[in-house]
């Protein structure tokens, strides 16, 4: 263990909390000074190494950065964190750029930070370049200019259990789309709300990430944009959003064929804002997404699907949604011809969707690509909407000009009483009773939605 204080010295050994009696041990002052210490300790002869924490007492502190050489390893990370829950705060200073984050890491490999405060900065909260395993828990992040957690490449970061607000949200970027190579980033537990104009809570793209568990209301913005394959949102509670963006998505996709293999699961949507807004807007021929085990309730247009292809929509709860699902026909609509052969198809044929890894992902690909041989355009067809429960909704708007048998409807539950648990407390889980089991519904747990507590998030907030 090293400890770090304001009244620390650095010649001392930093192993004592406090200054002892004599005034000739103590903690060290400075970060630089602890990330020697480490280094000689990481670079020792001893085996197996220790896991190490560097504890922080109580103030303020400069932003730091952190390297590959203050790396920690598999067997022995290094842990950031308060001594015995003190108040540390990292804050910006009148002399601080716009780019300088208040924690940066560049290339830095299994490093833990915990429960920090960062604040009031005109840059980023903590940004991470590359390297792997970095894991930011039970940190709250506020009042930066710009995002507040931003994640570039890499492998297997994690940001759990943080408190995000009145800044721009998190944005994470990993993987590889042309080798559908996951990243194994993790969005876990979080609350974000009251976030800037114009950007998402949460922006995610490349490939493999997951965003789960996170509470997100009242945002001007969506609160999940996506881009990019492969990636799961499940299990989050999503409300009040889109309050200054009508027509958009509090989820959103869209604008790319091969965006392919998206999970949202078991997810709460409900308020969303503005007559305009859309609960999943799978926008701009968006495809290949299962939408599965989620409730919607008094969402304007719960789930939009513009013109995409290959969506499973199954085993979801709409109620007072107008309509629950809408899909229109813009992939065949001369008004989107631009988009569909200037935009999408350079992007198509940038993946080279015809070969291995695309091909064995997305056979279905292949008929894209007979379509654009012609100049009519792609349809809206291998749709599939089942076993889906609606109640006071109307049901489904399909755009005139689809064309039958594109789109399978079955089995799905309309005008009957579902039996929600408490509706009028926003449960909507289904009582044992309910005659939409015996229609074939799977239940959904819907006490498992949403935040939950941990050992850096000991109580939950209200909720609306």
């Amino acid at each position: 263990m090293i400890y770090i204080a304001l009244n620390g010295n650095d010649t001392w050994s930093g192993t004592l909390p406090s200054p002892n009696s004599e005034g000739t041990d103590g903690p060290l002052a400075s970060l630089e000074q602890a990330c020697e210490t480490i280094q000689g300790l990481t670079q020792s002869d001893a085996s197996p190494q220790p896991a190490i924490t560097i504890y922080f007492r109580e103030g303020t502190y400069p932003s730091f950065r952190l390297t590959e050489q203050h790396s920690g390893t598999q067997q022995a990370p290094i842990c950031y964190r308060p001594f015995e829950n003190e108040r540390i705060c990292l804050t910006g200073d009148p002399t601080q750029t716009s780019e300088t984050p208040l924690i940066y890491f560049q290339d830095t490999h299994h490093i833990r930070i915990e429960s920090f405060l960062l604040e009031n900065t005109s840059g980023t909260g903590i940004q991470i370049e590359g390297g792997s395993n970095i894991h930011i828990a039970g940190c709250t992040v506020r009042n930066t200019g710009r995002t507040a957690i931003e994640i570039t490449g890499g492998a297997s970061h994690t940001v759990q259990s943080c408190d995000i607000h009145h800044t721009r949200g998190i944005d994470v970027q990993g993987g590889d789309r042309k080798t559908l190579t996951p990243c194994g980033h993790t969005l876990l537990n979080n609350h974000i709300h009251h976030t800037k104009e114009t950007h998402p809570a949460i922006r995610l793209s490349g490939v493999g990430i997951r965003a789960a568990h996170n509470l997100i209301h009242d945002c001007p913005h969506s609160a999940i944009l996506l881009k990019g394959n492969e990636h799961t949102i499940e299990y989050n509670h999503i409300h009040h959003v889109c309050q200054k963006a009508e027509g958009t998505g509090a989820f959103s996709m869209g604008g790319d064929w091969t965006e392919r293999g998206n999970r949202l699961r078991h997810n709460f949507f409900h308020h969303t804002s503005g007559q305009n807004t859309l609960a999943v807007h799978l926008n701009d021929c968006a495809s290949g997404t299962r939408v599965s085990g989620n409730i919607f309730y008094h969402c304007p247009r719960a789930i939009f699907i513009g013109g995409g292809r290959n969506h499973i929509v199954d085993n979801n709860i709409f109620v007072e949604c107008q309509p629950a699902i809408h899909i229109d026909d813009r992939g065949t609509n001369p008004l989107f011809h631009d988009l569909v052969y200037k935009a999408m198809k350079p992007q198509f044929e940038a993946m080279n969707p015809l070969e291995p890894p695309y091909s064995e992902h997305y056979p279905e690909l292949r008929e894209v690509a007979m379509y654009y041989q012609a100049d009519g355009g792609v349809p809206p067809e291998g749709n599939l909407i089942s076993r889906n429960l609606v109640h006071h909704c109307e049901w489904l708007a399909i755009q005139k000009d689809i064309k039958p048998g594109l789109i399978a409807v079955q089995n799905n539950i309309l005008d009957e009483d579902p039996c929600f648990v408490d509706p009028d407390h926003l449960n909507f889980q289904l009582r044992d009773n309910s005659p939409a089991y015996e229609s074939g519904f799977k239940p959904i747990l819907f006490e498992n939605i949403g935040l939950y507590i941990d050992s850096y998030r000991t109580q939950l907030p209200g909720a609306k």
